[in-house]
């Protein structure tokens, strides 16, 4: 074989190394490309699969939290009803809770009485040409006393004779006796049965009773309290022991049943009875129960008797002046309901504020 056939095969020969390593790098490069391609692929997939985890772990998350916000939300709104009623509970525990001085019986000085159920008469007072007592029993863990009517309860009637009588005495209490004050014991329950709104405002009446240092215990009217102590301060003292005691003081105590008598405020006993039987038969006239005839003769008079018809006049006045003063009381409920809603606004707000928030919002 000459040189230069060898020269030509080496070089092919060459050649064909060179091609089979350049076709064995196309294929690596292939092999890399599509490996790289299965890498993105799969990388991508991976991506999508852990966002999908992701969806569906928030999902879940989610679908298991909605529970747990309505429960927070409901244990919210029975955390704040449970506050509520609470509070309500404290008030009226506050309002009626016995101390030892409303459950502590007085040892009194005087003899006193039995009812037929055991309650304690503690004293009476003479009343027109009746007796009231005062009537000492407990009620929801109180002691409390009130004055009643001598008809209203069995007891044996002697002790009208050697009990205590509590009107006795009465004008010599005065403000020398402020310094020998020791301290109130217990008002008894005020309570009007009828209240005429055409005569002077008058309280419920009540009898107080009153420790002092040296004259021991006694029972004293407000008034005979209000000679000694003053009427702010006899008003202050008998004000606590009524809040103590779970109920209102006698001028703030609304009675039982209201009428109105222009006639009570007149002294001359002929003139009071000729007012009031103008007045019935004013009454009778205006409610269809006289015969026309009478009627008219009642209400258009012509003997000339100037005076009961000017009686009548003043009657009719104050007709009005009561009737004016009933139609401001809608107005003065709506008044006294609506900061009635604005303090219980004002305490569920502050009562709101002060909540910490649900867990897990």
């Amino acid at each position: 074989m000459s040189t230069a056939v060898m020269a030509t095969s080496t070089k092919a020969a060459s050649i064909a190394q060179e091609s089979q390593r350049a076709l064995d790098d196309e294929e690596i490069k292939a092999k890399i490309g599509e490996l790289s391609q299965m890498a993105q692929d799969a990388a991508q997939a991976a991506d999508q699969a852990t966002l999908r985890a992701k969806a569906v772990n928030q999902l879940t998350s989610a679908m298991e939290a909605e529970p747990r916000v309505e429960a927070a939300k409901k244990a919210a709104d029975d955390a704040l009803a449970n506050i509520e009623k609470a509070v309500q509970e404290a008030k009226i525990q506050q309002s009626t809770r016995p101390n030892s001085t409303s459950l502590t019986r007085v040892d009194y000085p005087w003899a006193t009485g039995k009812t037929a159920e055991g309650s304690t008469i503690v004293h009476f007072r003479p009343v027109g040409r009746g007796h009231r007592v005062c009537v000492e029993a407990e009620e929801e863990g109180r002691l409390i006393r009130r004055l009643v009517a001598a008809s209203e309860v069995q007891f044996d009637r002697e002790y009208l004779k050697n009990g205590k009588n509590a009107a006795a005495g009465q004008n010599t209490w005065s403000i020398n006796d402020r310094g020998d004050f020791l301290e109130l014991l217990w008002v008894t329950f005020p309570q009007m049965k009828r209240k005429n709104i055409a005569a002077r405002k008058m309280d419920a009446q009540v009898d107080c009773c009153v420790k002092f240092k040296t004259k021991g215990i006694n029972i004293l009217t407000v008034s005979s309290l209000r000679r000694v102590l003053g009427k702010d301060i006899a008003n202050s003292n008998i004000a606590g022991v009524c809040t103590r005691d779970g109920f209102a003081p006698p001028w703030h105590t609304g009675p039982i049943s209201i009428v109105y008598d222009p006639t009570a405020k007149i002294k001359d006993l002929k003139e009071r009875q000729a007012m009031r039987d103008e007045c019935a038969k004013a009454n009778a006239a205006t409610s269809g129960d006289l015969p026309l005839a009478t009627a008219m003769a009642s209400t258009n008079d012509s003997s000339g008797d100037v005076a009961g018809k000017d009686r009548i006049s003043e009657l009719e006045k104050r007709v009005n002046e009561v009737e004016k003063k009933l139609d401001n009381v809608p107005a003065l409920l709506d008044e006294k309901f609506g900061k009635m809603t604005d303090t219980l606004m004002n305490f569920m707000t502050m009562v709101g504020d002060r909540l910490p928030p649900p867990h897990g919002m």
